[in-house]
């Protein structure tokens, strides 16, 4: 593949989004480890891996709805792919499309569960309930799918690697 160039400021917001994508894969994968039976929390009082498996799952949508937030000033996955790889616009638009219908849904946990707090247990559950629509689900779990794509697809991008890990160590996170 031809190397492309790219801009420093889409660089910069795709670094920024493969720190929340890897995120975002870490807390689904551990979720999904401890539903089958790991045991996090061993000699530590707490609640239950049902009750670690929600934390995680909880923690994980809110992840992915950082992702594809629509405000102008987040790192939208769905803005900063078609930038770095423009050769996978399509494939981009499809996981976008795929994730569109559920967006409502996504937010509403995020705001009311996840990252924010609603006083209100009807609204509580009502979020909580949007989740496990099986639609949802699957929907959540393209995209999952989709985001490991396309961190596999940064190696294969030439010169996108070096000039990444450049960037990364101006940004020095922490």
């Amino acid at each position: 593949m031809e190397p492309f160039a790219v801009e420093k400021k889409d660089l910069e917001a795709y670094t920024l989004l493969g720190y929340r994508v890897r995120d975002f894969i870490h807390l689904t994968l551990l979720w999904q480890r401890v539903q089958e039976g790991l045991d996090l929390l061993e000699g530590v009082p707490n609640l239950g891996p049902d009750h670690l498996a929600d934390t995680l799952r909880t923690a994980s949508l809110g992840w992915l709805a950082s992702l594809v937030d629509p405000h102008k000033s987040a790192v939208n996955a769905f803005r900063v792919w078609p930038k770095i790889f423009p050769h996978r616009k399509t494939e981009i638009e499809n996981a976008e499309r795929l994730l569109a219908p559920h967006m409502k849904t996504l937010q509403a946990f995020r705001d009311t569960v996840a990252f924010h707090s609603n006083k209100s247990i009807k609204e509580y559950q009502k979020a909580r309930a949007g989740i496990k629509n099986p639609d949802f689900i699957k929907a959540t779990e393209g995209f999952l799918d989709f985001a490991e794509q396309m961190l596999n697809e940064e190696e294969r991008v030439l010169g996108l690697s070096k000039a990444r890990a450049s960037m990364e160590g101006k940004a020095a996170l922490s």
